[in-house]
């Protein structure tokens, strides 16, 4: 079996699930009305996935750079995220257990009373495109989500979709259990007061000790 090496046929791959014969050359310029579909769905599809889970293929760590105005109010120090940025793993290093400052993600940036640092440290998911270097887990559940939005805009082919919902279902569960496997969660303290501060919008109770899961 040949590997998949464009996005042309990761969505190929989605169309096989729907039994849909016409496959698709490419997605940066479409002259067909399946390619076009494509290639409107593939890249925020892929955003999407990549950014829901902790995936251990599209992990960074990188030094923020202290932007020179702060925040309004709130905080004393806003950091700029990277461009390729799509979601926040942890601050400091390693999964710091003493990591107890509070933060918030706004926009573009990270606010957080940090006196000034001229940096600050953190680990994300970025907006990994190498197909090549894509997890097999990931690849699947991929094409799996793509494969039901497919589906709502291609006529008929909305019988098979229970089948394709459920595996997908099952592959969302891999992918929590293979991510906090390989990077298993790490008991860290955080003091009452953060705590409290923290999940004071949510209405939820805090005794001062979070469990940071990878998943």
């Amino acid at each position: 079996m040949s590997i998949v090496t464009a996005p042309a046929g990761i969505c190929n791959l989605a169309f096989d699930l729907l039994r849909q014969k016409e496959q698709v050359v490419s997605l940066d310029t479409p002259d067909s009305e399946l390619e076009g579909l494509a290639s409107r769905w593939y890249d925020v599809t892929r955003r999407a996935i990549l950014g829901a889970y902790s995936w251990n293929f599209a992990r960074k760590r990188i030094a923020l750079t202290l932007n020179g105005t702060s925040p309004a109010f709130g905080y004393g120090n806003a950091y700029n995220l990277p461009n390729n940025y799509l979601a926040l793993l942890f601050i400091g290093d390693n999964y710091n257990y003493n990591y107890e400052k509070d933060y918030a993600v706004e926009g573009a940036q990270i606010l957080i009373d940090n006196d000034d640092g001229a940096t600050l440290n953190i680990a994300y998911i970025y907006d990994m495109t190498d197909i090549a270097k894509f997890d097999p887990l990931f690849t699947e559940l991929l094409i799996a989500e793509l494969a039901i939005r497919f589906a709502n805009s291609i006529t008929g082919l909305n019988k098979g979709m229970k089948s394709i919902i459920e595996w997908k279902k099952g592959l969302e569960v891999r992918a929590r259990a293979k991510n906090g496997h390989d990077n298993p969660p790490k008991r860290r303290e955080v003091s009452k007061i953060i705590a409290k501060r923290r999940l004071a919008s949510s209405g939820g109770t805090s005794d001062g000790v979070h469990l940071f899961s990878q998943s």
